[in-house]
This record gives C-alpha cells, sequence and structure tokens, in this order.
C-alpha cells in the first residue's frame, strides 16, 4: 500500500491548489450527506452564487427600470397619438360641415336654375301657344303634325304649372282656342299640307 500512498502524496504536493479543493469537496460531501444538521455544500453554493445574485438583481432592477421608462415613453407616445388623432377628427368633421354648407348652397343654386329654367320653357311654351291661337285667328292653316307637337308642348306645360302652381287665365282661353280649332280641321279636314 506504501506504493499506492506514494504517488498520491507527490501529485497532492504538486497540485496543492486542487488537492485542497477536492479536500474541502470530500468534507463538506461528508456532512451533507450526514446526519448531522451542517450543509456546507449548500453554504459553499450560496457564498459561490452570491455575486451571481447581486449582477441578477442589478440586471433586474436595470430591466425593470427600462421596462418603465419604455411605459411611461408609450404612454407619452400614444397621448400624442390620441391628441393629433382628435385634432384630425375635428378638422375632418370641420371640413364636412363646410362642404355640407357648400352643398346646401349648390342645391339652393340647382334648385333656383332648375326654376328659371322652367320657367324659361313654359315661357316659350305659352308664347308659342300664343302665337298659334294668333295665326289660327288670323285664319292660317296649320298642319296635323303642328298640332300634334303643339299638344305635346300643352302637356309639358301642364306639368310646369302644376309643380310651380302657376295660373294663367289667358293660355287657358286661347289653349281652348286651338283645341276647337283642331276639332274643326279634324272634322272637315282643313289641315294644311304637310
Amino acid at each position: 500500500m506504501g506504493d499506492i500512498v506514494k504517488p498520491i502524496g507527490t501529485w497532492i504536493s504538486n497540485n496543492i491548489p486542487l488537492s485542497v479543493g477536492i479536500g474541502l469537496f470530500i468534507f463538506c460531501l461528508f456532512f451533507e450527506i450526514s446526519k448531522v444538521k451542517i450543509y456546507p455544500l449548500s453554504w459553499l453554493a450560496k457564498i459561490i452564487s452570491y455575486p451571481f445574485k447581486k449582477a441578477n438583481e442589478k440586471q433586474a432592477d436595470s430591466v425593470k427600470n427600462l421596462i418603465s421608462e419604455l411605459r411611461t415613453d408609450i404612454d407619452t407616445k400614444l397621448g400624442e397619438i390620441a391628441e393629433e388623432s382628435s385634432r384630425n377628427c375635428k378638422a375632418v368633421r370641420e371640413s364636412l360641415a363646410e362642404l355640407e354648407k357648400r352643398f346646401d348652397k349648390l342645391d339652393d343654386k340647382q334648385t333656383e336654375t332648375e326654376e328659371r329654367l322652367d320657367m324659361l320653357a313654359a315661357a316659350r311654351i305659352k308664347n308659342h301657344v300664343l302665337n298659334f291661337a294668333r295665326q289660327c285667328r288670323k285664319g292660317e292653316l296649320h298642319s296635323h303634325e303642328d298640332f300634334a307637337n303643339l299638344f305635346a308642348e300643352n302637356t309639358e306645360y301642364q306639368k310646369l304649372v302644376a309643380k310651380y302652381h302657376w295660373s294663367n287665365d289667358v293660355y287657358k282661353h286661347d289653349f281652348a282656342y286651338i283645341q276647337r280649332m283642331y276639332d274643326e280641321c279634324n272634322n272637315n279636314g282643313f289641315f294644311a299640307h304637310e
């Protein structure tokens, strides 16, 4: 057995730090396994891990600070976005209100223009009927097609009168005269040649 102990002793003397570490490990292992309530390996693990634990706490604190800063930045940005969105919505509502006013004005102008055009069309038809009646009184002959066109114009005129609630007794009188002349020409066949 002396042959085995000698090389181990030589190795231990050559590797003192490693030998001390192995010895400490075996000593701690003995107490961990034994029934004695001392846990040197746990204690040693706590001592070794202490600097890492402090580093982890610092890292955790820096991560918490970073998250807090990010949350503050995000809240600030969301607030700015909400304010800008509110301003944009307000501007859009104002623009829509302005457009509605303009469309109302355009509708009014369009209605006014339609009325003027209807009045011009009615005046043209009325003139045509009055001239036609005057020509009939002078004895001028008109074709069947002339009467048909005049009756079609009268239909349009009557629509305009109903739309705007106009009244015109002269027109009614002259148109009644034209209808009598048509009936007379139709019965006697005195239409102008077409």
